[in-house]
């Protein structure tokens, strides 16, 4: 599935809507399809929705705002009854039925877009205020797990695992603007470790997305972090993504959701490995080959592609090639993915002093139809700045891919060797495991489901 714009949708339709390109991106599910654009925001009948796309009754237009990291949804049934209605312009309205151009249908859509302050942007963000204010954070211990690598290449040695416990101590935050301090220690091992100890500079929006810089108390680098506030097990959480360090020494990525505590009542825990494998729902990424359009990584209209070699509790390092002469043509990347979809993309060229390229977004979809939109990000004094957005499309299986026995067709005798194989490895008399992650598991079934009868 390729992604497109979002003013395509519209234009698909017969109506064009001029979106600021400057913004944020836009992801636009179209029942189940998915294109992505600027930034924007999509009521249906006044009804605003929010929480995962997934969990809602069968919507039939969502736009996710990524920015760049995913904070709202706007969608769901018009019968939803806690969703606050808001005003809304009628800029476009279709009573025909159409077809998306990788064959979503869409019928009968209203579309309004909404000019609310408060959908954009928010008005206020002091929402968090009492939340933030001189309040303490740690890393739980199953979101200790960080990665180090050297600075000239994500995988050549490959990335060493670190147990990361930052413990971070905010002061008065007003209208969503905190400052803070955060000390840092990174275990080797548990007996082997190392410090830095940072101020903070944060914003928190009215939506819940986190923007934060930290300034080493000692060289005076800074290092920018991404986030948004969730709920998890009952508690708000800071969920955060970041890659620290210097070209010349190492760099070292790390997500997690940073909880508060009572430093009189509560001692973080200490940093030794925790078996538990969290954000799970992105493994299928493992082994994948992607197609990458970006300005950004190798100038106008340029595209090329990486494969995802490894994953590890929602960790993920590769390699790809870019255009002849770009200066991207050879890179090696590392990043993150959250349970939710939040993507930290980070990428080295390959040379001598390749310069640090980073980037986030979301990722969407699934061993089908999966795909990324990011953009590189800053923080200039309180205003947050973005590039352009790129567009990363999964390449498709091979269409025989989950033909287990090779004999031209995915049929019953391939189900029943996927199902005999569920939550092994897959090897056995037939390689059971499509997607070749490890695991049989649903993202296999769903390849074979898809390419169900003869193939070629």
């Amino acid at each position: 599935m390729f992604c497109h714009a979002f003013c395509h949708v519209f234009c698909h339709l017969g109506s064009h809507i001029e979106v600021p390109r400057d913004e944020p991106p836009v992801m636009v599910r179209v029942d189940g399809g998915v294109t992505e654009g600027s930034h924007g925001a999509f009521v249906e009948d006044g009804l605003l929705g929010g929480g995962n796309p997934d969990e809602l009754e069968a919507p039939r237009l969502t736009l996710i705002l990524s920015d760049p990291f995913p904070t709202a949804d706007v969608s769901g049934p018009r019968t939803s009854p806690d969703r606050p209605r808001l005003p809304t312009t009628r800029l476009f309205e279709s009573r025909s039925t159409g077809e998306h151009p990788h064959g979503a249908t869409i019928m009968h859509a209203t579309l309004s877009l909404a000019v609310t302050a408060a959908i954009c942007a928010g008005a206020s963000a002091s929402t968090w205020d009492r939340l933030l204010s001189d309040s303490s954070w740690y890393v739980p211990r199953e979101n200790l797990l960080a990665y180090m690598t050297s600075t000239t290449s994500f995988i050549e040695p490959p990335p060493l695992v670190l147990w990361d416990q930052t413990l971070w101590s905010l002061g008065d935050s007003l209208d969503g603007h905190f400052t803070g301090s955060a000390q840092a220690t990174f275990f080797v091992t548990p007996e082997f470790s190392f410090s830095s100890t940072t101020s903070i500079v944060g914003i928190a929006t009215e939506s819940g997305q986190i923007r934060m810089r930290f300034t080493s108390t000692s060289d005076g680098s800074t290092v920018i972090g991404v986030g948004q506030f969730r709920e998890v097990d009952g508690a708000t959480a800071m969920q955060m993504q970041m890659i620290s360090g210097q070209a010349g020494s190492a760099y070292t990525t790390h997500w997690a959701y940073m909880l508060s505590y009572d430093p009189k009542t509560f001692t973080p825990p200490d940093p030794l490995p925790n078996g538990d494998l969290i954000s799970m729902e992105w493994a299928w990424t493992l082994g994948t080959t992607w197609n990458y359009q970006s300005d950004q990584l190798f100038g106008p209209g340029g595209v090329g592609s990486f494969t995802i070699t490894n994953y590890r509790n929602g960790y993920f390092w590769g390699a790809g090639t870019g255009p002849d002469g770009s200066s991207n043509e050879s890179f090696t990347l590392l990043g993150s993915i959250t349970p939710e979809g939040n993507v930290l993309f980070n990428v080295l060229a390959e040379s001598d002093s390749p310069t640090l390229v980073t980037l986030a977004g979301q990722v969407t979809g699934g061993p089908l139809d999966g795909c990324m939109v990011l953009r590189t990000y800053e923080f200039s004094g309180s205003v947050p700045a973005f590039g352009p957005e790129g567009f990363a499309d999964l390449v498709p299986q091979p269409p025989c891919a989950a033909d287990v026995n090779d004999d031209g067709r995915i049929d019953g005798v391939d189900l029943a060797a996927v199902l005999a194989a569920w939550g092994t490895n897959g090897q056995g008399k037939f390689d059971a495991d499509v997607n070749g992650d490890g695991i049989v598991d649903d993202q296999d079934l769903a390849i074979l489901l898809g390419g169900w009868g003869t193939c070629e």
